[in-house]
């Protein structure tokens, strides 16, 4: 990325800098903060996706290689050492397997806000944790968080606490709600 899009778009220590307050902190490439590819999750991002976006059994399904390893995620032992892959060479580490939920897609995030194209899947999800969840930002293909609240259960059970949505959607996904 160039020096005037990374001054104008960016992620930086996790925080979104637009043009005017990211010119106030860096006024030329020399005092310039780390590389946007050096961007890594906080513990409590990290603990964020684990509780509202990673859905074991969605990440064993995308790969193989992952579901021979370390099961489908239909035991408590699967889901467990799933997410610690996930966690381990994903989160803190450098693959790139970003196909790991029922409510969270990167190419999808990406298609329906173009403000964030360039962004790369940890940007996009730092973004969407930080900002885009209460703007209610459509994140998969297969999952309206708008049309999933507005269940009347659910709505009477989580009212307008939009993280209980997509906790609710992980963990009973089997139910088959309509969700779009």
């Amino acid at each position: 990325m160039s020096w005037a899009t990374l001054k104008s778009r960016s992620i930086v220590g996790c925080s979104l800098y637009t043009a005017s307050n990211y010119n106030d902190k860096y006024s030329s490439p020399k005092d310039s903060p780390p590389p946007i590819s050096n961007t890594r999750f906080t513990s409590s991002q990290i603990a964020f996706v684990k509780e509202y976006l990673f859905h074991p059994e969605s990440y064993a399904a995308a790969y193989d290689d992952i579901a021979r390893a370390y099961g489908k995620g239909d035991t408590p032992e699967s889901r467990q050492k799933l997410w610690e892959h996930f966690e381990t060479f994903v989160l803190k580490g450098s693959e790139n397997r970003f196909k790991f939920s029922c409510v969270w897609d990167y190419e999808y995030y990406i298609s329906k806000n173009p403000d964030l194209r360039g962004f790369s899947p940890v940007e996009a999800m730092i973004l969407f944790i930080n900002f885009g969840h209460n703007e209610f930002r459509q994140t998969h293909p297969n999952f309206n968080i708008n049309i999933y609240s507005q269940a009347k259960d659910l709505k009477t059970a989580f009212g307008d606490n939009w993280k209980l949505y997509f906790k609710h959607r992980i963990n009973f996904f089997h139910e088959n709600r309509t969700t779009k």
